[in-house]
């Protein structure tokens, strides 16, 4: 199919549907021959076409286009347009959202405190850095030093993949909102800090799957949201390095497989999918296949290493490791510290698995064992307690809150059942909207009392509290009941079905027959 027929084919749709210019014309640049512009034609509708027939009628008819390349990029958009409702991947594309059970206008301001101390604490090019957040060097932005709460350096790659996800999650990149120069300068740090093999991090240490999965995650979000083509590039090639270090079923660090770097990996995998990038399916299969293994089968506790072995508890730090778990909480004779590693107060392993699982394979409805997880997290919600006679805060854990978020609004998000969802989030808001600090040079931050505290600091309490109050419109739309059943969705399947028989060109044909099968997995066409 020419050029010109596909202009007429979408002049007419467009004129019928009286759609604005701004649409049809990344409709039209979808068909362009310049790479760069498909590209960020793809961003502009992620962004603004909530799953119009319209739009899936005018990519559906690029499916037919005689350039096999701009039938590979009408692959990539027709997916998440005929899974999910087609509106916004992450964040609030730049809108404000609508104050609610699970969004308050206190919730709202604390992100906005929050993000306004991060760009604080950014090593700006224009002063002498390089556009990372350091995870320990960041105190020196206090000129009266009495800012704390440093964590390890070894984590600067990941922890500035974090803080640039809290922005993206409010809808602010590199081109839109207030922190444009900020967001832009973080993503050149993370392309700059990218070896020639895709490695975002610092090679040789034991956790650079973590690091550089997170790194990976935000380079992904970015893509989809602002559709550069340099930051596509980097993007795929962070996601080959992380396929690459997969061992057997999953992820790990010393040797060891672990759920926790396991779920890392898997949601920057299932991003960069939902963004359009290439995803060995193999990969993503096997990860899922490990988080199964390590489901506790009658009550859907994931385990960290072994079968429900204490979601809650992660087991870092050399005393710790190549030791297996074998009753709860004792490995190989030594007794896990609960006043650091508290497993009946968290689910943080549980929530990232079933994420994960939500987010990669749209069952609908849910599996037993996800609504058993979601039980467990419901019935642990957070709380925000200080123990006087052990000088801790055992149940604060801001990466048990960040997942546990997005694992209970994506159940709401599917399912319309805001019960139990309204009462976690509410726990969550008592938990973090009193005890964010307000006063003095960490103004906006969160306190890292947490078990990270150490290695993460208060970047990484401060980034992961945001995310988890930006979670409501964090995927909200691609996580919604999908729209299965008109002519205009099942014509496209049909393009589809037929693009993996007829295709001349390989990867249209590969990719179109992974799209068929997920969509088949979500909701069978009848």
């Amino acid at each position: 199919m020419g050029r010109r027929l596909v202009s007429l084919v979408l002049s007419a749709a467009f004129a019928a549907a009286g759609e604005g210019p701004d649409v049809a014309e990344a409709l039209a640049r979808l068909a362009s021959p310049d790479a760069e512009a498909r590209l960020r034609a793809q961003s502009d509708l992620r962004a603004t076409a909530p799953g119009r027939e319209d739009v899936v009628a005018g990519i559906t008819a690029l499916l037919r286009h005689d350039n096999a390349a701009v039938r590979l990029d009408a692959v990539r958009l027709l997916e998440p347009l005929l899974v999910g409702s087609g509106r916004g991947v992450v964040g609030r594309a730049g809108r404000r959202a609508k104050p609610g059970k699970l969004v308050t206008k206190e919730s709202e301001a604390a992100v906005e405190r929050a993000l306004k101390w991060l760009a604080s604490v950014q090593d700006r090019a224009g002063k002498g850095g390089d556009g990372r957040w350091a995870c320990a060097g960041f105190t020196k932005h206090d000129p009266e030093g009495k800012l704390d709460g440093a964590g390890s350096p070894a984590y600067d790659a990941g922890i500035t993949g974090l803080v640039l996800l809290a922005f993206l999650g409010a809808g602010y990149t590199d081109r839109t909102g207030p922190y444009r120069e900020q967001v832009a300068e973080g993503l050149a740090f993370l392309r700059s800090a990218q070896g020639k093999d895709g490695c975002i991090g610092p090679r040789g240490d034991p956790r650079i799957v973590t690091i550089h999965a997170v790194a990976t995650l935000a380079l992904a979000e970015a893509w989809i949201l602002n559709g550069d083509a340099a930051l596509r590039a980097a993007a795929q090639q962070a996601v080959a390095y992380l396929e690459r270090q997969q061992d057997g079923l999953g992820w790990g660090y010393a040797r060891r497989i672990d759920t926790h770097t396991v779920g890392c990996a898997l949601y920057a995998l299932g991003v960069a999918r939902l963004g359009g990038l290439d995803v060995d399916p193999a990969r993503v299969n096997s990860g899922v296949q490990w988080v199964d293994a390590s489901r506790e089968p009658n009550f859907g506790q994931i385990g960290y290493e072994t079968q429900g072995d204490g979601g809650g508890v992660y087991a870092f730090g050399p005393e710790f490791l190549g030791m297996r778990t074998g009753t709860a909480g004792v490995r190989e004779g030594v007794l896990l510290d609960r006043d650091k590693w508290p497993e009946v107060k968290v689910h943080t392993i549980t929530s990232l698995g079933n994420w994960c699982q939500i987010l990669l394979t749209r069952n609908d409805p849910f599996p037993k064992h996800v609504l058993n997880g979601r039980e467990l997290v419901g019935a642990l919600p957070p709380l925000w307690e200080y123990d006087e006679s052990r000088k801790s805060h055992p149940a604060v854990d801001f990466g048990y809150w960040a997942y546990g978020a997005l694992f209970m609004a994506a159940r709401d998000a599917r399912h319309r059942d805001p019960k139990p969802t309204v009462a976690w989030f509410a726990a969550l808001h008592r938990a973090l909207l009193p005890n964010q600090c307000l006063l003095g040079p960490a103004a906006g931050s969160w306190d890292p009392v947490d078990a990270w505290g150490a290695a993460g600091g208060r970047l990484h309490a401060t980034a992961m509290a945001a995310r988890a109050l930006e979670a409501p419109y964090l995927f909200a739309d691609r996580l919604s009941d999908p729209k299965l059943d008109s002519k205009t969705h099942i014509a496209a399947f049909a393009e589809l079905v037929k693009l993996i028989k007829a295709d001349p060109d390989p990867a249209a044909r590969a990719r179109a027959a992974e799209v068929v099968e997920r969509i088949k997995a979500v909701a069978p066409y009848r």
